[in-house]
């Protein structure tokens, strides 16, 4: 194998694919590092395409990924929507990250210093879809939604999350939740562990009332939540 060896995107995103779905999801490296029953993604991939090194022989050893067709068939998805982040430039400046997905998906052949971002687009892939239909119901909601509470009072609110994602500047995950099926409220916590289709009830401070700069709906934000359990309620 040669120094710097190439390999076409078709087959390095099938084996992420293969990868991700052997291990169960996406495995950071520093995350394996730290615990010996994980196996990081990247680190699949490169004893696939790179192998082991040997020091008794002095060689590099394959250790080969079992790649099945559907895997393939995820690759292709994975391409051709991710190349739709071409559009997303016309609209808004891409993140590096972003950049590097795009450059690595339009491309025919990458090399190794590639497979460690390859090994993660399986999960951004899946993290981008589920953005997409947070996005559609989202604006659905924002059509019909009013506002909750009472500014600047704390309140109890029935609110089924919709959606949960992490906010990197702040370091919390935002919880975006709708009252009634159509009110929308949101608000950080990294406590909670209710996941997306749970319906939860919480006691909360009204912190604002506004109108979205993104779904141009009004929207309810709340803090200093605490989740109420109405059977010790009672």
């Amino acid at each position: 194998m040669s120094a710097n060896p190439l390999f076409t995107v078709k087959e390095v995103l099938t084996a992420a694919c293969a990868v991700h779905r052997i291990n169960g999801g996406f495995v950071k490296a520093a995350d394996a590092k730290f615990d010996d029953d994980k196996v990081a993604n990247s680190h699949f991939l490169y004893n696939h395409f790179l192998g082991t090194h040997d020091r008794k022989t002095g060689t590099n050893k394959r250790q080969l990924v079992d790649m099945k067709p559907r895997d393939a068939v995820q690759a292709d998805a994975i391409i051709e929507y991710l190349k739709g982040l071409t559009f997303k430039a016309m609209e808004r400046d891409l993140t590096d990250f972003e950049k590097n997905v795009l450059k690595l998906v339009t491309a025919q052949e990458v090399g190794k210093d590639k497979i460690g971002i390859a090994a993660s687009l399986p999960k951004v892939f899946a993290n981008k879809q589920t953005a997409d239909l947070w996005s559609d119901r989202e604006a659905a909601l924002s059509a019909v939604s009013e506002y909750v509470g009472t500014l600047g009072k704390r309140g109890n609110l029935t609110i089924t999350i919709e959606n949960i994602r992490y906010i990197a500047s702040v370091g919390s995950n935002l919880f975006c939740g709708s009252v009634d099926g159509k009110h929308i409220v949101k608000f950080f916590n990294n406590d909670i562990k209710y996941q997306v289709g749970d319906t939860i009830d919480i006691a909360a401070f009204i912190k604002s009332h506004g109108v979205s700069k993104y779904h141009h709906g009004k929207e309810t934000m709340v803090n200093r939540i605490k989740v109420v359990d109405k059977d010790k309620s009672k």
